[in-house]
């Protein structure tokens, strides 16, 4: 045994005598930078899976807020209807906002007394959105919740599917398809009404409302009347009104209401508050089967 050992000794003393100090200590230092080398490269990995990692949970993050915007884009109805006005109150300020008018809840007069104050007027209608969009006003949809409760929000614009709605005050973005969920037709609106109108204008009528009448058709067709101081609702006139309701898809009945004068002021270019660019708007002709939209007093 001690042999060995003194053979063992003796060979790690030959293999040191062998070597110069300078390149045992070399050799060491060489041992170092290689260890060093590894342990950066080993943390360097580290640093560079955790920073993918920290970029993958942002991209999943990124990925999931917009989903869930997504979601609420084309959900949000849903929670809308649930906190919606029980009364009209505060549709009927954001409507009347619309039109840069002011709506007093504070008085007994209501909405609609106020707004002939201001030489406006409202329209009760049911329809559906195509409807809606050919009037080209903004309007106060009355919706239906799960329960059987009417709720109200106002709705001021329609922009490639998607509706803008107030609900007590509160701007809401949401896909125009959704509406069908909670409405069923009902809507009230606000249109500008001439100085005599007082009610629809029927065949045989006469007054200042009928010059009126004759004046803007002439504007709109870029005509000009013989008699200018036509002042009687006519055979003639009758059939200029009807030509105009045929191509605005109006029932062609010489009646001539609100939704007449609203077409009317749309073509003319009134100044007033539209749903949707009146460009993008295309009135024609009833197409077989659809169900023109009536006039109401």
């Amino acid at each position: 045994m001690r042999e060995r050992w003194h053979h063992y000794s003796i060979n790690t003393n030959t293999i040191h005598k062998n070597k110069k100090p300078d390149e045992i200590v070399k050799q060491n230092l060489n041992k170092q930078d290689l260890n060093k080398q590894n342990i950066n490269k080993q943390a360097l990995s580290e640093q560079t899976l955790n920073e993918r990692a920290l970029n993958e949970q942002s991209h999943r993050d990124n990925t999931l807020d917009k989903n869930v915007t997504s979601k609420q884009k084309t959900d949000e109805l849903d929670s809308i209807v649930k906190y919606a006005a029980r009364y009209s109150a505060s549709a009927y300020q954001e409507l009347f906002k619309t039109w840069n008018q002011q709506y007093n809840s504070k008085i007994k007069l209501t909405a609609c007394k106020q707004a002939e104050k201001l030489s406006l007027s409202c329209l009760f209608g049911r329809g559906n959105i195509n409807d809606l969009i050919k009037l080209n006003r903004p309007a106060i949809l009355t919706l239906v919740n799960e329960r059987g409760r009417n709720r109200y929000i106002t709705l001021t614009s329609i922009e490639n599917n998607v509706a803008t709605v107030f609900s007590n005050n509160i701007e809401y973005k949401i896909a125009l398809h959704s509406l069908e969920k909670y409405w069923y037709g009902r809507y009230t609106l606000i249109w500008n009404k001439p100085e005599y109108y007082t009610s629809a204008i029927l065949p045989g009528d006469s007054g200042d409302i009928v010059y009126w009448l004759n004046t803007q058709l002439d504007k709109i067709n870029n005509t000009f009347s013989a008699n200018t101081l036509i002042s009687k609702y006519n055979e003639p006139l009758i059939n200029k009104v009807k030509a105009f309701q045929s191509q605005q898809g109006l029932t062609t009945d010489g009646i001539v209401g609100p939704a007449t004068i609203i077409h009317m002021n749309n073509v003319s270019g009134v100044s007033v508050p539209y749903l949707v660019p009146p460009n993008l708007v295309q009135p024609g002709p009833v197409q077989p089967g659809a169900q023109p939209i009536t006039e109401t007093n």
